[in-house]
């Protein structure tokens, strides 16, 4: 089950970050868990939270009253199920966030997620962890 309903209202700000951000958002999340118990699927995804959005942008040269987007961040907390080679299934819950810069030179965006489990928007959303990530080092 995939459950990225609470993305309904802004789900357009997802497609500056991928054609296809649930499959992106969700194979990211099953690689971190592989780095850590090789053979970790997951099984479901739940956002429980409405995401929180930052986005920034510069003054465009040709006309200073445009802005260009030049970069984006989300998160929001989650609820997963996985399971592990042996067939244990385990819930976990956290914040995922994902941030990209450079939007306005499609051969340089570079993109870093993050998956804090047990993390909250409280103090990983927009006026938490979020804004600092957004000017992250690559």
């Amino acid at each position: 089950m995939r459950d990225f309903s609470l993305f309904k209202e802004t789900e357009h700000m997802l497609q500056w970050l991928s054609d296809d951000p649930y499959e992106v958002i969700c194979n990211e999340i099953e690689d971190m868990l592989q780095e850590q118990v090789s053979g970790t699927k997951l099984i479901s995804i739940k956002v429980t939270k409405e995401p929180q959005w930052l986005t920034g942008g510069k003054k465009q040269d040709k006309d200073p009253d445009q802005i260009i987007m030049v970069r984006s961040g989300v998160a929001f907390e989650f609820d997963i199920i996985v399971s592990v080679p042996s067939g244990e299934k385990h819930e976990i819950s956290g914040t995922y966030t994902w941030v990209a810069q450079n939007l306005d030179d499609s051969k340089n965006i570079q993109q870093r997620v993050w998956f804090d489990i047990g993390a909250e928007l409280e103090t990983h959303g927009s006026e938490g962890e979020l804004s600092t990530r957004m000017y992250f080092e690559y």
